[in-house]
């Protein structure tokens, strides 16, 4: 393979990149507010648009990580809101100079501090949009991150709140020269209606996409990933990648000559072989396509190459292996159990008095994995993964503890099944009993902690007191909330993919 190519002309002199936190593409087709977003679409007539699809899990600092490097979760390690960005290879370090904007609350959301680079705080989210069009008039960094997180903010709603976010674009834009400036308008991620996020709901992970300005040629983009925006912005400011970009630039919507486009195929192309041998995923036998693409470009052949880059670029980026067995969240949520359910019941046929017992705690707990398995993830439909559980954290941790009284409860089963020898009715007598009394504990303890205690249930540590007050009185005994939050925590790792 050739040595990596330099890094070529830039398109623009400034590339300011606008994150409308919390705005889904949902949010322009509402059609009670047709007009909604004038400036966000005359900037689309102008430009390019399309519809961005953000790495899941959607949160601050994930999808925040994919804007700026170009790597999903999988590849960065940053899947949560404890994940470290500051030591990783952005744009924010590939830039000669680079700024940050937002309010306090959206720059510690994403762990922004002004160690690592130039930082701009305005003084709440109303003021962002004045903040960043006076830093604009007189400030030169080749590179620009304004976040706008007015729609995160709940003193608005509605059509209002729409105009409110427009007007702080409208704001900046006023003050930028197309002929020079670069302007990417794209979002974080959307929100449910009960202002949740981190899922990987189309509501939550389409957003819309917007590029204007110098470099850029007019007319639609399509649906492209998050990672994907990366290492345009570096193409328009001429810029290498950073390191672990695994996205695909938007060649169609910049302005590049044919020789210039060669060039730039050929050297994210030479890039991408680069980090699959970084990352021990081999070359998946491109040689030859990559050493035509080579060849072309050394004879002239613009065009051939463009083919033969993306034909090579395709194989590396589009041949991801799909989930496996091994990585499944059916696997590990309904199979796995099943099977150690059926390994329960063969210890206690085949044991003597005690291992019975034994296996019927096992047998319990391995019946508590499944029913909340079934309930939660294929009867409710939601996502087997804490990283749903990012906004609306009370609302949604209440949702979780009903399913989990209801998986409880089905989990008395292992009783019914040890009672059976003594007749039907008293087996529907002792598991009517026990269904009963975790319901009435299960209220008291709410009761409790709202009225007596005055607090609402927001706290995560009220409910895994509840659910393991209620494992017991289910005679599962301790290692239910430990061998269900080993479960989740296996589909979590594979829900978030690393």
């Amino acid at each position: 393979m050739a040595p990596p190519l330099p890094p070529g002309h830039p398109l623009a002199q400034r590339v300011v990149m606008v994150m409308l936190s919390g705005v889904g593409a949902s949010s322009l087709n509402d059609p009670a507010n047709p007009f909604a977003f004038g400036t966000l679409r005359r900037l689309a007539a102008e430009g390019a648009w399309g519809i961005s699809d953000s790495v899941v899990p959607s949160g601050d600092l994930p999808t925040w990580t994919a804007l700026l490097t170009g790597a999903p979760p999988r590849i960065s390690g940053v899947a949560s809101e404890q994940g470290n960005t500051s030591g990783g290879d952005s744009l924010l370090r590939k830039a000669s100079s680079r700024l940050v904007i937002g309010s306090q609350r959206a720059l510690i959301s994403r762990s922004i501090a002004p160690g690592v680079t130039q930082v701009q705080q305005s003084a709440s989210s109303e003021r962002v949009a004045e903040t960043a069009s006076t830093t604009l008039r007189n400030d030169h960094s080749q590179l620009v991150v304004i976040v706008l997180d007015l729609a995160r903010r709940e003193q608005y709603s509605g059509s209002q709140l729409w105009e409110r976010v427009d007007a702080q674009l409208a704001e900046i834009t006023n003050v930028l020269d197309p002929q020079h400036d670069s302007l990417l308008v794209t979002a974080d991620h959307g929100l449910l209606p009960n202002g949740s996020f981190g899922g990987e709901e189309p509501e939550v992970t389409q957003t819309p996409l917007v590029l204007w300005g110098a470099g850029i040629t007019a007319g639609p983009a399509g649906t492209v990933r998050q990672i994907d925006l990366a290492p345009t912005v570096a193409l328009l400011l001429g810029i290498d990648p950073p390191a672990l970009s695994a996205g695909r630039p938007l060649f169609e919507v910049l302005h590049f000559a044919p020789q210039e486009q060669a060039r730039v195929h050929l050297a994210w192309l030479d890039q991408q072989m680069g980090l699959q041998q970084q990352l021990g995923m081999g070359k998946r036998a491109v040689a030859p396509e990559v050493e035509a693409a080579h060849r072309a470009f050394a004879q002239g052949d613009w065009e051939a190459t463009v083919v033969a880059a993306e034909a090579a670029g395709q194989q590396l980026t589009g041949a991801t292996p799909a989930l496996s067995l091994g990585g499944s969240v059916y696997l590990w949520g309904v199979g796995f159990p099943l099977l150690l359910l059926l390994g329960a019941r063969l210890l206690a046929r085949w044991g003597q008095r005690v291992v019975r017992w034994i296996a019927l705690s096992v047998l319990g707990t391995e019946l508590y994995i499944l029913a909340w398995s079934l309930i939660f993830f294929v009867l409710a439909g939601r996502t087997i993964s804490l990283s749903a559980l990012y906004s609306n954290i009370g609302g949604q941790l209440v949702s979780v503890g009903a399913w989990a009284v209801l998986a409880l409860s089905v989990a008395v089963l292992p009783l019914a099944w040890a009672a059976v020898g003594h007749g039907p009715r008293y087996t529907l007598r002792q598991v009517g009993r026990l269904v009963g009394l975790l319901q009435v504990v299960g209220a008291l303890w709410v009761v409790a902690i709202v009225l007596v205690v005055k607090q609402p249930l927001v706290q995560t540590g009220a409910w895994a007191g509840l659910l393991i007050l209620l494992a017991q009185l289910a005679g599962i005994g301790l290692s239910a909330p430990v061998v269900g939050g080993f479960a989740a925590a296996l589909t979590d790792v594979f829900e978030r993919g690393r």
